[in-house]
């Protein structure tokens, strides 16, 4: 990860990851607290767009500092959201939030992984489950 930050003092790329993690958990606190008025019909557009603009941060913070899996993850809740946010007709159920929770859950573990060193989450699954969900919503071409 440091590979990025060559450029840095190693206590100058401490303290940058350091923002970095306390600001990602900070982010998946908001976007679990979002995701939950959602499910609970709570939720309006100006939700909708605020979730998109966390996940959108945490996808661009997270590939900075080379995780790329919670990159990967991040780029494939948009496309969730912008079926939402782009045809109003597609709505907001219950199994999209719950896909949803179920990214911003395996994104946390990613988080407290790559924090202690590890490697271990595979989002292949997951990546499978949302390509489920998207590919009625988008139709292939004939």
């Amino acid at each position: 990860m440091k590979s990025n930050f060559g450029h840095l003092s190693n206590d100058d790329y401490e303290e940058m990851a350091g923002i970095f993690y306390s600001q990602s958990h900070e982010i998946i606190e908001d976007l679990q607290d979002f995701l939950l008025k959602l499910d609970t019909g709570s939720g309006d557009n100006n939700i909708l767009k605020s979730i998109k603009r966390e996940i959108h941060t945490l996808k661009g913070d997270a590939n900075s500092f080379g995780l790329t899996s919670i990159g990967t993850l991040c780029h494939r809740m948009e496309d969730i959201f912008l079926s939402f946010l782009l045809d109003e007709s597609v709505p907001i159920s219950h199994n999209a939030v719950d896909l949803l929770l179920n990214c911003v859950d395996t994104i946390d573990r990613l988080l407290i992984e790559s924090e202690s060193g590890k490697d271990g989450t595979d989002i292949k699954e997951l990546m499978e489950k949302i390509d489920d969900y998207l590919t009625p919503l988008n139709p292939p071409l004939a």
